[in-house]
């Protein structure tokens, strides 16, 4: 995290520049705009970038706050106003949803706690045992080893 105080105004110029410009999240041009030479606005923005980074982000988060009014001010407007139908029953939703009245979109289990332990383990055992097929070769006598290598040995000859 840098710690860096911002020290002149050209540096000041450059955050909001970087911020809230018509070239925000350029570096070099805003660099340029805030005063630095052309010639070397690209390395300038860049330093000035990784110097200011935690001044740019406290200055975002402070502008989305800000502007946080705008945006509700402009789908409350869409809600009440919008001439399509989608887009009103749209920003009715979104106010919903950012009012914390979202509809649910998870499964509720209910019932679980209610057994114990044991009984929880005794239905997972029957379950996975459930569609269990025992493919394991029946042991075989002698006699019959030696009755299917005859008959095997018959149809190969």
């Amino acid at each position: 995290m840098s710690t860096d105080l911002v020290r002149n105004e050209r540096q000041a110029e450059f955050i909001r520049l970087f911020v809230g410009s018509q070239w925000a999240g350029n570096a070099s041009k805003c660099a340029a705009g805030a005063g630095y030479s052309e010639d070397t606005a690209k390395q300038k923005g860049y330093q000035l970038k990784r110097k200011f980074a935690d001044k740019i982000q406290q200055e975002t988060v402070r502008m989305i706050a800000d502007s946080a009014t705008l945006g509700l001010a402009g789908v409350l407007d869409l809600a009440k106003n919008a001439s399509n139908d989608s887009v009103r029953l749209q920003a009715c939703k979104d106010l919903l949803d950012r009012a914390g009245f979202n509809a649910i979109n998870q499964i509720e289990i209910s019932g679980l706690d209610k057994k114990s332990d044991e009984e929880l383990k005794e239905e997972l055992d029957r379950l996975l045992n459930a569609n269990v097929i025992d493919v394991t070769p029946e042991s075989s006598t002698s006699v019959e080893d030696e009755a299917i290598l005859a008959e095997s040995n018959n149809t190969a000859a």
